[in-house]
C-alpha cells in the first residue's frame, strides 16, 4: 500500500512537471512580432501586460482583500504565469 501511494505521489509530480514544460513558441513567436517595434526601455517596470497570454484577470489583484480576489493555489499558478508572461525585458 506504501509502494503504491508513493508510486503514484512520484506519477503526479513527474505529469504536473512535464506539463510546466509545455510552452506555446508560436504565441510567443507572434507576440514578439506584433511588439517589435515598441521602444523596451521605455517601459520602466518590465512588465507589459498586453504582452502575456493572460490565463487570469490581474487587474482583479490590488492588493486590497476582497471576496473576489480569493485565490487558490491553481489561481496563483496562472496569476504567477501571466505575470512572468508578460516580462518584456531582463529588469526584473
Amino acid at each position: 500500500m506504501k509502494r503504491t501511494l508513493s508510486l503514484l505521489l512520484i506519477a503526479i509530480l513527474l505529469s504536473s512537471a512535464v506539463k510546466a514544460q509545455n510552452y506555446n513558441t508560436q504565441f510567443v513567436a507572434k507576440m514578439n512580432k506584433l511588439f517589435q517595434q515598441i521602444d523596451k526601455s521605455q517601459i520602466t517596470s518590465g512588465l507589459l501586460s498586453d504582452y502575456a497570454l493572460e490565463l487570469v484577470d490581474i487587474l482583479t489583484f490590488n492588493g486590497i482583500p476582497a471576496d473576489s480576489n480569493y485565490i487558490t493555489p491553481d489561481t496563483w499558478l496562472n496569476l504567477y504565469s501571466t505575470v512572468y508572461n508578460a516580462k518584456i525585458n531582463n529588469f526584473i
